[in-house]
């Protein structure tokens, strides 16, 4: 009985992670690559300003 009652509970452990705790994680990475994706742009803009800068110069 004290088996069964532990299975039922693992499965129900497996269930909530996978339910509540994953979407979660998977959210924060969503923000995470954002975040890196607007840093990503903001050095190719500066980059792009400082290739000008360089262009004119010569």
């Amino acid at each position: 009985m004290v088996e069964i009652t532990l299975i039922i509970l693992g499965i129900g452990y497996l269930i909530y992670r996978v339910a509540f705790e994953i979407p979660k994680d998977i959210k924060r990475t969503e923000g995470k690559i954002d975040m890196l994706s607007l840093q990503l742009k903001e050095i190719n803009l500066k980059l792009n300003e400082l290739d000008k800068k360089l262009e004119q110069k010569q």
